[in-house]
């Protein structure tokens, strides 16, 4: 959802204002950072395939809805909300 904003910005129609953008980037970083501290102390006490895959299709879900949105609010909206099924990641080098 990140790189589609810069194309969005360059058509005339783009319903964004900078200001919408930006405290949907922020709201994203804030609520992304105190998820995936939340997630990783869920995801050592129980299986990190089921969270990943619960998660991945979580973010799909949201990123389909993502594209029905009429308004500039509601897209940020569920862009900050991605945030917090996008955190329960884990990188694939990790060992257990």
């Amino acid at each position: 959802m990140r790189s589609n904003f810069t194309l969005l910005r360059a058509s005339e129609q783009c319903p964004f204002s900078m200001e919408t953008v930006g405290w949907a980037f922020s709201a994203y970083s804030v609520i992304y950072g105190f998820s995936k501290f939340i997630a990783r102390a869920a995801c050592d006490r129980s299986s990190a395939r089921r969270f990943m895959t619960i998660g991945l299709l979580t973010v799909a879900l949201i990123n389909l809805s993502a594209g029905f949105c009429r308004t500039a609010w509601f897209y940020g909206l569920l862009y900050a909300v991605s945030a917090v099924p996008q955190s329960v990641g884990f990188p694939p080098s990790s060992k257990r």
